[in-house]
């Protein structure tokens, strides 16, 4: 019985082990390291426009400017995931895409949500509106690193604590912080990843 044991976690191990072999081969099929790149500039545009629209006395274009900056992001990371699938099966390109947007439409969603709460609320100040979006930024790769990279849920970790501290210490201050952080950290990190190919 003990051999029958100790050879089903072998075996288990085993599964285990080309599981997680297959999870990072469809993230280097996805273009991960491209993604960080078009999010890393989503975060670093995001800013400057929200600064633009404030300098413009623009306030309510602030969020609006976040929510409008994600569909191109957004739509630009699916053609990333299609151009590098695009040597696989239909059946994995389509299944990569649907993963994908199942796994960030609702991060999204939320991140909206969260955006009209800053310009909708009185008591809840704009200055929240980027450590918001950055908070749900971090959760997806929170998310992300848990299912395939241990490299990638240390930046999830990273951001999201970052977020934290920084949102805590440094309200004022907090939006050009984080987002230089998050734009430089995400674009250094895809360019290493797209150097690892």
């Amino acid at each position: 019985m003990i051999d029958q044991e100790k050879q089903q976690a072998l075996e288990n191990i085993a599964l285990i082990k080309d599981m997680l072999t297959e999870s990072r081969q469809e993230l280097h099929y996805t273009g991960g390291g491209w993604i960080a790149i078009i999010w890393g500039l989503y975060s670093l545009l995001g800013y400057a426009g929200q600064r633009l629209f404030a300098l413009a006395r623009l306030y309510d274009w602030e969020g609006l400017w976040w929510v409008a900056l994600s569909v191109p992001a957004f739509f630009l990371s699916v053609l990333v995931i299609r151009n590098r699938a695009k040597t696989q099966s239909v059946k994995l390109r389509r299944t990569l895409i649907r993963a994908f947007l199942l796994f960030w439409i609702p991060l999204l969603m939320l991140m909206t949500v969260l955006i009209v709460f800053c310009l909708v609320l009185a008591d809840l100040p704009d200055h929240y509106l980027v450590p918001f979006i950055l908070l749900v930024v971090s959760t997806g790769y929170l998310m992300l690193g848990f299912l395939f990279q241990r490299s990638i849920l240390i930046m999830g970790l990273i951001g999201f604590a970052g977020t934290v501290v920084v949102t805590l210490l440094l309200i004022e201050q907090a939006s050009l912080i984080l987002s230089l952080l998050f734009g430089i950290g995400l674009i250094v990190t895809g360019l290493v990843l797209n150097r690892k190919r």
